[in-house]
Order: structure tokens, then C-alpha cells, then sequence
């Protein structure tokens, strides 16, 4: 998977579920009155006094205020209370901004079940992004029993209200086979309702699906077409598989270059085998002009990575002295590191060594 020449199954998947960017008696969300009183009255001072009048907006807005200008003594104490006032009043989006202040510790200690209770209260108060919590919270088990049918009918919820994280979820539910029967049609008709929303994730999972002919025919062009877009938005793995596309494409010439370019940027954004791919490419000079050094530069750090291969590699160019000066005592270390890890060219090549140093012992 990670060798240079070799794509077989070389395509990274995004597989992280997204989390979304009892006490309801008035309407859920603030009131055209509301929303202009406080227009008209954006100073503090005149915030308290609608407030005081049961405006939840401006609650809401204080909230914010004191949570902005930390300078202001008790400011966060401040903010948690107006915040609180306006979740208890039955406004949606207090109640959600108060579940993830305590999903998340913030001011407060970390409370699961009081940010459930209040992913809930939002969630029944018809608040998308805290069903997609919900869905999330009974996904990985956080503060709950992990329950993968809860999760996929909160997700099903949020993503008929057309939400981009709930469905990416439900795709990778679907596509996974969890709280529901796996479905690879069901999972690409997800991905790409999320994908077309911009969902970077999306994208590169829905580009995969074309290229393995999984839920979808196969079609590189369009595997292609969702990797660029993803790729050029800046996201790593899609870089990764744009590359793996133009070095090894069907029915069609390899482009080294334009794979050099893309596995350059998918090794600056932190993929591992990227940048093992990318010292191979300027060590046999494919795509790029052959450069020893950047060879070497490379595969040091796809060997820090902990890719065995390149560790084993490492160890040859410092006992070498391929793009660095030769270092016994290095190369030794790891072609050991990758032995360790099971690589079988490293512990053949390992064991020679060993036997060279004791031939070298005994003689002396």
C-alpha cells in the first residue's frame, strides 16, 4: 500500500464523523421583535434592560458580549448566566450553545449528561446541528451507550434537513454497516448530497466509491473530478489520491508530474505515505529532477513517520552515503528500526550486517 509502484490499495479514506459546527414554552428561535429590539439597542447597558423584560435574544447577546471581552471581572460566570437564562426561556440556539459549553468543558467541568439534556431540549426544539450531535454523542459512546441506531436515526433526521456533517455520517454509516444494514449505493447518495455542499470529506470518500466501483459504476473521470476538487480546496488525502490517480491511471499514460506535484503537497499537509512516495519519486527521479538530497530529506521523514520501508531505506543511504554522509552507526539503527517493526528485507539485510561486524571482531 505504501510503495512506490504499487497502488493496489493506495486510497485514504476520511472516515471521522462530523460534529456540527424540556425547557421550551416560547417559540424556538428569537421573535422578529426581538431580533429588532436589539438592533435598536445594541449598548450594554440598554442589552440588561430588554433583557430584563424576557428578551432572549438580548440574553443571547449578552452572553456573547461577556464571553468576548474575558478583560471584564466575572466575565465568564456572566456569560454562563445570561446564557442559561436564555436556554431556560426556550431559545434553540442558547440551548445548543449551552450543551456544547458543558460537551466541552468550557467554563464549566465537562458534563455529558447535562450537555445530552440540553442536545435534546435544542434538538426537539428543532435545532439541526445539536441532532447531529446527538447522533455523534450515541455514535462514539461519549457520555452515552454507544448506539449506532440512535446515531444513524438522529443522523437520517439532521440530513433530511439537508445538514453536510450528518450526512457525511450517515454515509460512513451506511458505507460501514453500522446500526444499519451496509449499503454502498446508500452511502455514495449520501456522500454525494454532502459533497455537493462542499463537504471536503465527502468529496474524497465519494471520489473512492468511483474509483473502487463500489455503490456507484466505476469511473475514474469522476473519481478524478471529486479528488481535484477537494485537492485544490486544500485537503490532504484527496491530494494524496489525486496523485495515486496520475501516477498509476487506467487506459492511459502515468503524468509523474502532475503525481510529484500532488504527492508534494499531500507530504506537506502530514499524509505518511506521501511523503515516502515523494522521496521515491526524487530518488528515481520520476516527475521531478532526480535529487539525492530532497531524496534523503524525505525519506527521513517518512521514516520519523514510522513507515517501515522508509526506515529501512534511510538506513541504506546513510550506510551508503546516498544524499548524506555515510554513518555506520545511523544506518545500522534503521535498518534495526525497521527490522523491528517486521519488514523482511530490513531483517535479512540486518542480519548480514550482524554477521559482517562479527566476521569483522573475530578477525581482529
Amino acid at each position: 500500500m505504501r510503495l512506490i509502484l504499487l497502488f493496489s490499495s493506495w486510497l485514504l479514506l476520511s472516515a471521522c464523523a462530523h460534529q456540527a459546527s424540556q425547557h421550551q414554552a416560547a417559540p424556538a428561535y428569537a421573535t422578529t421583535e426581538e431580533y429588532q429590539a436589539v438592533a435598536q439597542n445594541p449598548e450594554l447597558g440598554a442589552l440588561r434592560q430588554i433583557a430584563d423584560t424576557g428578551n432572549r435574544q438580548a440574553m443571547l447577546e449578552l452572553a456573547h458580549h461577556y464571553q468576548r471581552n474575558k478583560t471584564i471581572q466575572g466575565s465568564a460566570a456572566l456569560s454562563l448566566m445570561w446564557l442559561r437564562k436564555a436556554a431556560d426561556a426556550g431559545l434553540a440556539d442558547a440551548m445548543y450553545e449551552l450543551a456544547r459549553v458543558f460537551d466541552y468543558g468550557q467554563v464549566v467541568p465537562e458534563d455529558n449528561q447535562q450537555a445530552l439534556a440540553w442536545y435534546q431540549s435544542a434538538s426537539a426544539a428543532g435545532h439541526v446541528s445539536a441532532t447531529v450531535n446527538l447522533g455523534v454523542m450515541y455514535d462514539t459512546g461519549e457520555g452515552v451507550a454507544e448506539d449506532n441506531q440512535k446515531a444513524f436515526n438522529y443522523y437520517l433526521q439532521a440530513a433530511q434537513q439537508q445538514d453536510s456533517d450528518a450526512q457525511y455520517n450517515l454515509a460512513l454509516l451506511y458505507e460501514n454497516g453500522e446500526g444499519v444494514e451496509m449499503d454502498s449505493k446508500q452511502a455514495a447518495y449520501w456522500y454525494r448530497l454532502a459533497a455537493e455542499q462542499g463537504d471536503l470529506n465527502a468529496m474524497v470518500n465519494l471520489g473512492r466509491l468511483y474509483h473502487l466501483g463500489e455503490g456507484v459504476e466505476a469511473d475514474e473521470n469522476q473519481a478524478r473530478y471529486w479528488f481535484t476538487r477537494a485537492a485544490k480546496a486544500g485537503e490532504p488525502s484527496a491530494q494524496f489520491n489525486l496523485a495515486g490517480l496520475y501516477f498509476n491511471p487506467q487506459n492511459q499514460m502515468p503524468d509523474y508530474i502532475q503525481a510529484a506535484r500532488w504527492f508534494k503537497q499531500a507530504a506537506h499537509g502530514g499524509v505518511k505515505p506521501a511523503m515516502w512516495q515523494l522521496a521515491n519519486m526524487y530518488r528515481l527521479g520520476y516527475g521531478v529532477e532526480q535529487d539525492p538530497r530532497k531524496a534523503f530529506r524525505w525519506t527521513h521523514k517518512a521514516a520519523y513517520s514510522g513507515i517501515a520501508p522508509a526506515q529501512f531505506q534511510l538506513g541504506l543511504m546513510f550506510l551508503q552515503g546516498e544524499g548524506t554522509p555515510i554513518s555506520r552507526k545511523l544506518g545500522i539503527f534503521w535498518v534495526a528500526q525497521a527490522a523491528r517493526q517486521g519488514y523482511p528485507n530490513a531483517q535479512q539485510y540486518f542480519q548480514q550486517l550482524i554477521s559482517v561486524d562479527s566476521a569483522s571482531n573475530i578477525s581482529m
